[in-house]
């Protein structure tokens, strides 16, 4: 089957396209990674917070039966 040659502008064409490609891939791949250090940070300051609520009620609890 008879493929014709591809002409240098075409060549040229399609490095752009790769390198514009690779860029676009690294920069949504940067963005992602902060997305999910982000969630983890939550994830993280959210566990905190509920042991902080879990370990309130019980010294609450023990000060009041020992206030009694």
């Amino acid at each position: 089957m008879f493929r014709p040659c591809r002409s240098n502008l075409q060549i040229s064409l399609d490095r752009a396209r790769e390198q514009i490609l690779l860029a676009q891939d690294a920069y949504r791949s940067k963005l992602l990674e902060a997305e999910k250090r982000k969630q983890e940070v939550h994830a993280a300051e959210d566990d905190t917070s509920h042991l902080e609520d879990k370990k309130t009620p019980s010294a609450q609890k023990r000060k009041s039966g020992k206030k009694k």
